[in-house]
């Protein structure tokens, strides 16, 4: 079932991981896959839409570099994808975006 928006239970899972998988695209279209990981409640649902990610990226990926000039599709967005597991009982959930949802890139 796809739905346009997350439901709580959706929401409770999100803030209890410890790692989220985000795939991307490169300029010329290549994807990306990278481990965003934190304590738990480095992902936080700000909606029923939207979570908000506090994490630092490790050196050499190319996730922030994809999120600014990465491969667009032809609505000029870029495509983002996200997948949260939860190993311990093999529970998971997915999502995706075009990068109009994200507002914000701190990088310090």
């Amino acid at each position: 079932m796809v739905l346009g928006f997350m439901p709580p239970q959706h929401m409770f899972f999100f803030s209890n991981l410890r790692y989220f998988v985000v795939g991307t695209l490169d300029e010329k279209g290549r994807p990306w896959a990278s481990l965003l990981t934190g304590q738990k409640g480095f992902i936080q649902p700000v909606s029923q839409n939207h979570l908000a990610l506090v994490t630092e990226v490790s050196p050499g990926d190319p996730v922030l570099d994809n999120l600014k000039n990465g491969w667009t599709v032809s609505q000029g967005g870029r495509l983002i994808a996200g997948l949260g597991i939860d190993f311990t009982n093999r529970r998971r959930n997915k999502g995706s975006c075009s990068d109009s949802w994200v507002e914000k890139l701190i990088v310090s």
